[in-house]
């Protein structure tokens, strides 16, 4: 039943960002590691990549804190090799975005986007070690 949920919102999620699989698709992957064929390699990278996110999530349940880092955390699972600069992963965005096919118009500016002002924390001892977990940079200006 977790599988099924989990398998349901990846898709939903995807699904809003354009990815072209269907559930059957997401349930192979994610279940038996099956990629389908004629399929654009960021779907399938971006099905794996919120798998991750929620695993993140999933994993560190009990000591995870809503803030800056976890946010940018899971930014970075998220986008990991589907943004056009790597470099971007797991950081605020420094120029406008749009998003084709919609009014909605996104935060475009650090300052607007950076609400979380708690200290950075890691998520465990093991992540502490590692400079992917501990490299983001702070706010330059706070919001208030």
């Amino acid at each position: 039943m977790y599988a099924l949920a989990l398998y349901r919102q990846i898709l939903s999620s995807s699904r809003l960002e354009g990815n072209t699989y269907t559930r059957l698709d997401t349930e192979k992957l994610l279940a038996q590691g099956e990629e389908p064929t004629g399929r654009d390699p960021r779907d399938t990278q971006m099905i794996l990549n919120h798998k991750k996110a929620i695993e993140l999530m999933v994993d560190g349940a009990s000591v995870i804190r809503f803030n800056r880092y976890t946010l940018l955390n899971l930014h970075a699972a998220l986008a990991e090799n589907l943004l056009d600069d790597a470099n971007d992963e797991g950081k605020l965005r420094q120029r406008e975005v749009g998003i084709t096919g919609t009014t909605f118009i996104p935060l475009s500016i650090p300052q607007k986007i950076c609400c979380c002002r708690r200290p950075m924390r890691s998520l465990t001892p093991s992540s502490r070690r590692s400079s992917r977990w501990s490299t983001f940079p702070t706010c330059s200006r706070s919001l208030t």
